[in-house]
């Protein structure tokens, strides 16, 4: 009985039967007739298409900034700023800004 139950665990299932192809449903189309616009026949793709978003959308236009600490030693920032010289001409800057707080007392 055993032999019969080890046999019958080494048993596996066949081919999945075979899936007849479903035919796809005919859409009337309309005919051109000549000298007429070309008409195009397809399905609706609305599910597939990007949703308009609501309202505008509009970014904050700040620069970036990164900072970080330092064990032991303080706050490191790089930054960006854009200023104009005497002159009204634009200069962009890019800064390394080291933070050392003075006066700290010692544990």
């Amino acid at each position: 009985m055993a032999g019969w139950m080890m046999l019958a665990l080494q048993v596996i299932a066949g081919p999945p039967a075979p899936v007849p192809p479903r035919r796809a449903t005919e859409r009337s189309c309309p005919v051109a007739q000549p000298g007429e616009d070309i008409v195009v026949c397809a399905p609706p793709n609305d599910t597939y298409r990007l949703k308009p978003l609501p309202g505008r959308f509009a970014a904050d236009r700040t620069p970036p900034k990164a900072e970080t600490t330092i064990a032991g030693v303080g706050r490191v920032a790089a930054e960006v700023e854009q200023g104009a010289d005497a002159q009204g001409g634009v200069i962009n800057r890019a800064m390394i800004r080291l933070r050392i707080p003075l006066g700290r007392s010692k544990p």
